[in-house]
């Protein structure tokens, strides 16, 4: 039998143990158990000022109705879930270059924490106050280099937390649950011009401080009501060279419960018409950068830990076990209520203006692609982790690489410790002449795998070094572009002409399922080519390979030593991934070159925007060409998809066919 004393006692033991705000938990848990009754509202028309000299009368229903025509709410009667803003520009928020990636910081501060220690004698503990922004004695008056440093450090802990309220918006995303998703809901932005809409309809939303701003608050459909999940994301300040992991303090955890009781105030005031028994509320932490191991420590399983997220939990699978919650189907009832919720946190306020629709973001990002555009082409600086290296390093027979062309910018490509020798030669390719350069558009694959080859060249400057793309003609853009970079490294040349002057017949290459093996093709031209160069090293660069689980490699593979191949599959799935040949070199990119997740979005827009594009078969080629972006789709789909024109085919309501 249960003994309430005993568990009474266990309680007070857990609370006892629990360093994680413990008393701000239980203020926050005796709120939420409050009864709440519904609000009675009435629905008097009121004339709202809605910028620009424009006028509307409008109440309550009418505001619904209005949100019940945008994208947002179709593609949430679909089953998806929306995401406000529709994409994320962290770097403009904190007026960041868009180079300064996180890679890129910590490699400054790294430098910057060297110099700091060489330049005042100061000790590795000296030098992380100094950074924090506490006064060192011995360093005297500080000057502007200085001070610039602390400027770094600042810059790298926002937007590492930035990054981590991204990463828990990502997974709340992934819970496929049909709702919307909103990460820094500003209170101010939320009432914007509708405050008469809603004090006199009867709505009172509590605001001590109207400038109040909530982390995450996602609205989801569940029956015949709505789940509202609440969420306060906090990062542990770190530096990029602790080689331990820290416990959060307790002043983080007390912060996010507290900032949970003003969420919930302000939610329960706006959809406080909502019957009680149709809204459920959630309120959890998160600590995206920290283990659960760590949290552990901190925070007692038995009391707090299940209210809070931590690293494991954004797993896949994992978040919706975590927060307890059971899909079900909103019914129609449900989905009114989620169009409620919909249309009084995004329908008339500022929140997030020009982010809410996919058709905004689409247009904001063309815009914004030429401008990151400019500036990455001024300071192209990529940074390459210890695998990249290592594999690099490999592939060109421990060639130095320190020195860079000029117009390409500077790549960072010294070697870690313990980086791995030349690979052994043998009478075949057997996977050690053979690499895969994969990543998301614009992660810069083309720019690696060129770099490697020009430096091959270097090194053994008889050797034919050939440049193609699996699917471009020679009259392409794009190849002019390659040209332009590769030409005097080698051949530049597209794969329908090495087809003809090689006498290969693609249609031999055909797979049942009408899928080509493009791989086998690329080992059939190869082969003809070393036929008619014997004994010569031939370097061969294959751009935007299309991968097909089930494709042919052991032709590649038993192609002779004299013979390396670069191939870039592009982006590619798991799955996919895992049916590249296991003995290979595999290079996965995930740098930010070109704004590869803008470009990447982008793609992801296109598709929604034009139906033609809904059905490509895998992820668009992308240039920065001139003004705007342009893409080529590097499946079976032959042809140029113009931005530019598309835009303006939107932009004027042509419908796209």
């Amino acid at each position: 039998m249960l003994n309430p004393e005993k568990e009474k006692v266990e309680k007070v033991d857990a609370a006892a143990r629990c360093k994680a705000g413990h008393a701000a938990k239980i203020k926050l848990d005796q709120q939420m158990g409050k009864q709440r009754e519904k609000k009675k509202v009435n629905l008097k028309m009121f004339k709202l000022s809605l910028g620009g000299g424009k006028v509307e009368k409008m109440n309550l229903d009418s505001l619904k109705q209005k949100f019940g025509k945008t994208e947002s709410w179709i593609e949430i009667l679909k089953g998806e879930t929306v995401p406000v803003p529709r994409e994320e520009y962290l770097k403009d928020l904190k007026k960041y270059r868009v180079t300064d990636t996180l890679e890129r910081m910590e490699f400054k501060l790294r430098k910057a924490y060297q110099e700091l220690i060489e330049t005042f004698q100061l000790s590795h503990e000296e030098a992380e106050k100094f950074l924090k922004g506490d006064k060192v004695e011995k360093m005297g008056e500080t000057g502007c280099k200085e001070d610039s440093m602390r400027k770094l450090y600042d810059n790298y802990k926002s937007y590492r937390a930035e990054k981590g309220e991204v990463l828990v918006k990502e997974a709340f995303l992934k819970l496929g649950l049909p709702g919307i998703v909103y990460r820094s809901v500003e209170v101010q932005k939320v009432i914007g011009n509708w405050r008469q809409l809603q004090e006199g309809s009867g709505l009172v939303i509590p605001r001590k401080k109207e400038n109040d701003e909530f982390d995450m608050i996602a609205i989801f459909g569940k029956g015949d009501g709505i789940l509202v999940l609440l969420c306060e994301v906090k990062v542990p300040s770190t530096f990029p060279w602790d080689k331990e992991e820290y416990e959060p303090n307790q002043k983080l955890f007390e912060k996010a419960w507290e900032q949970l009781s003003k969420s919930h105030n302000f939610i329960t005031g706006l959809l406080g018409d909502i019957p009680t028994g149709a809204l459920s509320i959630h309120a959890v932490s998160a600590f995206p950068m920290s283990t659960k191991v760590i949290l552990e420590k901190v925070v007692d399983p038995s009391c707090c830990l299940r209210y809070v997220i931590c690293k494991e939990d954004l797993a896949p699978g994992q978040l919706m076990s975590k927060l307890g919650i059971t899909p079900t189907k909103p019914s129609e009832e449900g989905f009114s209520h989620l169009q409620t919720g919909g249309s009084r946190l995004s329908c008339l306020g500022s929140l997030h203006l020009g982010q809410r629709e996919t058709s905004q973001a689409y247009h904001e990002n063309i815009k914004r692609l030429k401008k990151e555009r400019d500036q990455v082409d001024s300071d192209v600086w990529q940074l390459l982790d210890d695998h990249q290296k290592e594999a690099i390093e490999n592939m060109v027979n421990q060639m130095q690489l320190s020195s860079m062309e000029k117009d390409f910018g500077r790549l960072d490509l010294s070697m870690s410790e313990g980086a791995a020798g030349p690979a052994e030669k043998d009478d075949s390719l057997g996977g050690q002449n053979l690499t895969f350069l994969t990543g998301a558009a614009g992660t810069g694959k083309t720019m690696v795998g060129g770099e490697v080859v020009r430096r091959m060249k270097e090194k053994d400057t008889s050797a034919l070094v050939i440049i193609t793309n699996m699917f471009l003609t020679d009259t392409a853009p794009l190849m002019d572009d390659l040209r332009g970079k590769y030409s005097e490294v080698g051949e530049v040349v597209g794969m329908d002409t090495l087809l003809t002057r090689h006498g290969v017949d693609m249609e031999k290459y055909k797979t049942p399922s009408g899928k080509y093996d493009y791989p086998a093709l690329l080992a059939a031209v190869v082969e003809n080519i070393i036929k008619s160069q014997p004994g010569r090293r031939v370097v061969c660069m294959a751009d935007d390979m299309v991968v097909w689980p089930g494709s042919d490699w052991q032709p590649l593979l038993l192609l002779p030593a004299q013979v390396i191949c670069i191939i870039n599959p592009g982006a590619i799935s798991t799955r996919e991934y895992q049916s590249l040949p296991p003995d290979c070199l595999k290079i996965t990119l995930s740098l930010s070159y070109r704004s590869s997740v803008n470009i990447s979005q982008l793609g992801g827009n296109l598709r929604k925007v034009s139906g033609a594009a809904s059905s490509l078969p895998c992820e668009p080629a992308t240039e920065v060409v001139g003004d705007v972006p342009r893409m080529w789709d590097m499946g079976e789909v032959v042809g140029v998809l113009c931005l530019e024109y598309l835009l303006q085919l939107v932009m004027t309501g042509t419908p796209l066919h």
